[in-house]
């Protein structure tokens, strides 16, 4: 039999084993129950390669008890109640082990079959799995487990694995078995954190090596030639694909190029192109699109190209739409630049105001309006200033950011539709609302005002009321600086729209009920009829 390089080596103490020290190190606690003797139900989590299925073992074979070894890949529902035969029988005198590898692959009843006899002790679980427990194993058994999780190892774990098995080849091969230092550390490095991955590579590099001055020597071109594509792990359907996705949208939310530039390496690299494509049309929908909806053109036809070209030229036009630079704004027209600025103001200080605002919410939708009182004017009236520019976009961010914690209030919901019906641009339809808005909410949200004007430096109130008076003067004054219609006539909005307006706008209660006043339908007449 041709036993894998990585099941003859298998470590037979912790302390052989490699890497898992925030488990395994002397003293803590993991290591200190496990040397007590007094074995607990537990489940082992986290990547393959890491010595999941090697700690349960060595726990296993120095407990004592009499071992049992399940594979949720192969075993059923009768495996598993033969097991259970040996309760109260001589064979189980000293307790009864259960080894239960791949435990995600059982179904809920296979492992409900476990529920009593693990809850009395009369049988001790050690399950692992590579898949995240909370999702895929059932709750009751789960809560009589306690859940470590292995980590990827280390570059340097895995070298210390791999010059561990180099030695032992070398005692026990017929022909020595040398590697040299540049090949060891590409390997470890390759793995990515599978230590079983690097063994295997390991042992087709052996198995291919000349004999040469007596011994087989490892070197680097022969490791490169069989870790390609081996160091990234990835899967369609578990844990590393949600993984990578979310890094990649999150990289580009906290405009981290070099992060994001990364992750959409690590998709493309693995084939995945749709996810690539999908989560940053996401990203630029959701995340950029209200303060910047350019973008949104910009990256769809990124994705179109992509999709055309196929891999790997797709990587090309995804990389250029991935990072946002102020350099791409930096002829926007000043109307649309003015409309995309009020739209992120309109974010903050309604998410600020907002019924829902909660300390999360506040720390962004505060970030954001520092930035936008301090930058908007400029970034818009200044096409070369590119710092003024880029604050904006991260004013637009935090702003983004504060939405998904409290939401939008009256000036989004009564905008709507006026976008709908009239065709006003988003940001305009905002800016018009945003006066009218204001002063209705000022009576319930004097303090939150106040604040804001602390916050932005604003001077000469002195009380609460007159510096929500001085925000929302400084507001319109920015609307009023940067030429942004405040009424409905351009439009052609009159009276008479009124009852269908104030309908349209009382059905969006979704972010009418964030308002921090109650908004009637007389006064979201009041409100339209203000702006006529």
């Amino acid at each position: 039999m041709n036993e894998p390089l990585a099941q003859r080596l298998r470590p037979k103490t912790l302390a052989d084993v490699c890497g898992q020290q925030h488990l395994l190190a002397p003293g803590r606690v993991f290591r200190r129950t496990i040397e007590s003797g007094r074995i607990p139900n537990m489940i082992f989590y986290g990547p393959s390669g890491t010595g999941k299925t090697t700690v349960a073992r060595i726990i296993a074979e120095n407990s004592g008890m009499t071992l049992h070894k399940l594979n949720g890949t192969s075993c059923g529902t009768g495996d598993i109640k033969a097991v259970l035969k040996d309760i109260g029988t001589l064979a189980a005198a000293g307790g009864i082990l259960l080894y239960l590898d791949e435990i995600q692959y059982l179904n809920k009843k296979q492992q409900q079959s476990l529920l009593e006899c693990i809850e009395d002790g009369s049988v001790t679980l050690i399950a692992s799995t590579t898949e995240n427990p909370y999702f895929y194993i059932y709750n009751a058994l789960l809560s009589r487990c306690t859940v470590f999780e292995f980590k990827p190892l280390a570059a340097a774990d895995v070298e210390r694995g791999v010059r561990n098995a180099v030695q032992r080849l070398s005692e026990g091969e017929q022909v020595p078995v040398c590697m040299d230092e540049d090949a060891c550390a590409y390997l470890a490095e390759s793995a990515g954190g599978d230590l079983r991955k690097a063994l295997g590579c390991l042992d087709f590099a052996v198995t291919a090596a000349p004999v040469e001055n007596g011994e087989k020597r490892i070197t680097l071109d022969m490791i490169r030639q069989v870790t390609r594509r081996t160091a990234m792990r990835y899967d369609r359907e578990g844990d590393d694909h949600y993984d990578i996705v979310s890094a990649y949208q999150k990289s580009m939310r906290g405009s981290d190029p070099d992060a994001a530039l990364h992750y959409l390496a690590r998709l493309l690299e693995a084939g995945d192109l749709p996810s690539a494509c999908r989560r940053l049309m996401v990203c630029a929908c959701e995340d950029v699109g209200l303060a910047y909806p350019q973008i949104i053109p910009i990256v769809k036809a990124a994705v179109d190209a992509a999709n055309m070209v196929g891999l790997p030229e797709a990587r090309l036009p995804l990389a250029d739409a991935v990072i946002l630079d102020g350099n791409m704004i930096r002829r926007l027209p000043r109307k649309i630049a003015a409309s995309t600025g009020i739209d992120a103001l309109c974010h903050a200080i309604e998410c600020y105001t907002s019924a829902k605002a909660n300390p999360f919410s506040d720390l962004f939708a505060m970030q954001a309006l520092r930035l936008i009182f301090r930058n908007l004017e400029k970034a818009c009236d200044d096409p070369d200033a590119l710092d003024a520019k880029e604050k904006m976009m991260q004013a637009a961010f935090y702003a983004g950011v504060a939405i998904t914690c409290s939401g939008t209030t009256a000036v989004h919901a009564l905008s709507y539709p006026l976008g709908g019906r009239y065709h006003i641009p988003h940001g305009v339809a905002n800016a018009i609302m945003l006066m009218p808005v204001m002063q209705f909410n000022k009576s319930c949200c004097i303090e939150r005002f106040a604040e804001v004007y602390e916050a932005v430096g604003g001077t000469g109130a002195r009380n609460s009321a007159e510096k929500a008076d001085w925000v929302i003067a400084k507001m319109d004054a920015m609307v009023q600086h940067l030429d942004i219609p405040t009424s409905l006539k351009p439009y052609g909005v009159t009276e008479a729209d009124l009852p269908a307006l104030v309908k349209a706008g009382m059905d969006v209660q979704r972010l009418l009920v964030n308002n921090p006043r109650t908004v009637t339908a007389a006064d979201a007449e009041a409100l339209y009829r203000a702006i006529l």
